[in-house]
């Protein structure tokens, strides 16, 4: 095994058949599609053992978080973690060198003007769970792509991680706060002092950033939330403790929604103590060598702005990129049809140094940038000159401005519409299956066409979305594939069980992918279909999302009549405001049962929260 500097590492999955080196903390995630789909669902617990048994393992950690835990404990003796907010501080600029080895360029064709649209993609989405969470902004300063082999060994999940590292360190000297080495792979990914690996999407795959997040988290000093140093011990028990002692010892386990620092992932959130030992660390409070800088000043003048390299100079749907500029936390993007800009046809603003047009006609065009932050402007850039050409047979369509799942089930969405666009289609298909369903549309003729469809698939299942458009008597590519998540819902789990005068009934909330909560629920039992007898009416609110399908998160114990018939129905309620229709179901009771007393749910044997095997 290669010899590594000395830096700080954590992370999640175990490492088998290989000896951890003292004083690393090493982070695995075993990268597997996640097609689960979460919905609020009434269960009879008889089925509880069986379904935790169907559990796949928690991911694990080998070693303990040794150095950050030093951080944690420096940082709690200078500050209350559980009264901090991370709200009060200026806006702070993560600025991030992007590493893409050669396979990943080999995976997409050679096709470098998508890899680098993707990178752009992931670092906005997971910037915006740091800003909002700790006030922190994800830059993305370079992308470097290996078009050739590169010039040492990526034979294990070490060489990614080091090899890249020293790579940066000897031969590349631009500006940055840290490198991420990212990689379409299955494996184990490794988070440091300013140096992390992460995976990164194949080919039109759907893409989470929760790995992405959780080793960026490491590189901020952040231990995980079942390390026995945080205040008041563990903040969750849903793997192995770290840094035990007499007075935090393993004891009982525990499934509960965790947040990103955690091994049984529930919400795309930190923790609240999570985030202020983060923007404590971003400030130099903790290591005064690592310090993230405020966007406070006027941003730096700009420099020029370029077509995203390896693009084609004539396509209808162009993107741009530049150097980010110093202290800027935003940018405004203009496209004109004139170099004064009186004819403007796009006017936005983006996080990233990039902007893709939603589509342009054939025709010559300007653009242009401006840096802006929280206090002032930069002036604009230069305008750059380009042209885009009549689109033919092979072209890209229009980029979808928006497409979901309206609370009806239908598929809703918008593209901008150009001219020569005479009809399209639209095809939709479960996530994991084929045939496709295919809906052929005609543009209604108004600058943004809208579209509304209703495929024919069972509701509690991600659907996978794309499109291409008639132009001129020639049909574009089919766009790339999107994953349209289904609307949150209530299904019961069985009808007509038979069941005690005393039921335990155990309340299941899916939702299409983890996110922030609080999600609510309502259990409603009647004796009458129309629901307005009612006998059991009760509203619950769990302040964590759902963590996945396989966990029971709420139980209820209904007192019931004896040898009667019931009515139930259940709904479930986002954050975001959406409630999902009624989902009905029949419970038929017998006798009054007085053998048995529930003494709650046994955990898991300690065994099955071993590690899965690296891939």
């Amino acid at each position: 095994m290669p010899r590594l500097k000395p830096v700080q590492l954590s992370g999640t999955l175990s490492l088998s058949k290989t000896e951890k080196p003292t004083g690393y903390i090493f982070s695995n995630l075993s990268m597997k599609a996640n097609s689960t789909f979460k919905s609020l669902i009434i269960i009879i617990l008889i089925n509880l053992s069986l379904n935790l048994s169907a559990q796949q393992a928690a991911p694990s950690c080998g070693t303990s978080d040794s150095l950050t835990t030093v951080y944690l404990e420096k940082i709690s003796k200078q500050i209350d973690l559980t009264r901090a907010r991370t709200s009060n501080g200026p806006l702070l600029e993560y600025r991030l060198g992007v590493d893409i080895n050669h396979q990943t360029y080999l995976d997409y064709g050679g096709d470098i003007g998508l890899i680098r649209r993707r990178v752009y993609e992931i670092f906005r989405e997971a910037s915006a769970i740091f800003e909002e969470e700790m006030n922190i902004k994800l830059t993305v300063y370079h992308i470097h792509i290996w078009d050739k082999p590169e010039p040492y060994a990526l034979a294990t999940y070490m060489d990614y991680f080091s090899n890249v590292m020293n790579y940066w360190d000897a031969a590349r000297p631009e500006v940055r706060d840290a490198v991420v080495g990212m990689s379409n792979r299955y494996g184990t990914f490794l988070g440091g002092n300013r140096m992390l690996t992460s995976n990164f999407p194949a080919p039109g795959q759907d893409f989470s950033v929760s790995v992405l997040c959780h080793e960026l988290g490491h590189t901020l000093g952040s231990p995980h939330t079942h390390n026995c140093f945080w205040p008041g011990g563990p903040i969750d028990r849903c793997y192995a403790l770290e840094g035990t002692s007499e007075n935090c010892s393993q004891g009982f386990m525990e499934e509960p929604n965790g947040t990103i620092m955690s091994y049984c992932l529930g919400e795309m959130t930190f923790h609240p103590l999570c985030r202020n030992l983060m923007r404590s660390f971003a400030e130099g409070t903790v290591n005064p060598s690592f310090k993230l800088l405020a966007l406070e000043e006027k941003p730096a003048a700009p420099g020029p702005i370029s077509r995203l390299a390896g693009e084609s100079g004539s396509t209808a749907i162009p993107a741009f990129e530049w150097y980010p500029s110093a202290r800027a936390s935003r940018y405004r993007v203009q496209i004109a049809s004139d170099a004064d800009f009186k004819g403007i046809t796009d006017d936005t603003l983006v996080l990233q140094p990039f902007f893709r047009s939603p589509g342009l006609n054939a025709g010559s065009y300007f653009v242009r940038y401006q840096a802006q932050n929280a206090t002032s402007s930069a002036e604009w850039s230069q305008p750059l000159a380009f042209r885009v050409e009549d689109s033919g047979t092979n072209s890209a369509p229009p980029v979808i401005l928006s497409v979901a799942l309206d609370q009806a089930g239908n598929i809703v969405g918008s593209f901008r519409l150009l001219s020569g666009i005479t009809a399209y289609e639209v095809r939709t298909s479960e996530q994991w299956r084929d045939p496709e369903e295919t809906f052929n549309l005609t543009p209604k003729g108004k600058p943004i066409e809208t579209f509304s469809i209703q495929p024919n698939l069972p509701v509690l299942l991600r659907i996978k979305f794309r499109y291409r458009v008639l132009r001129n008597n020639q049909w574009s590519d089919w766009s790339d594939a999107l994953n349209v998540f289904t609307i949150p819902g209530s299904i019961p789990f069985r009808s007509n069980p038979v069941m005690s005068t005393d039921p335990i009934l155990a309340v299941r909330q899916w939702t299409p992918a983890p996110m922030a909560g609080p999600v609510s629920g309502t259990l409603q039992i009647a004796t009458d279909p129309g629901f307005k007898n009612l006998v059991v009416d009760e509203l619950f609110t769990h302040t964590n999302a759902p963590n996945n399908g396989l966990f029971d998160k709420k139980l209820l114990f209904p007192e019931l009549a004896e040898n009667t018939s019931y009515y139930l129905r259940s709904n479930i309620g986002l954050k975001t405001g959406f409630q999902s229709t009624w989902a009905t179901g029949r419970l038929n009771t017998g006798i009054k049962d007085t053998r048995f007393t529930y003494l709650g749910i046994p955990h898991p044997p300690y065994s099955m929260h071993a590690a899965p095997a690296v891939t």
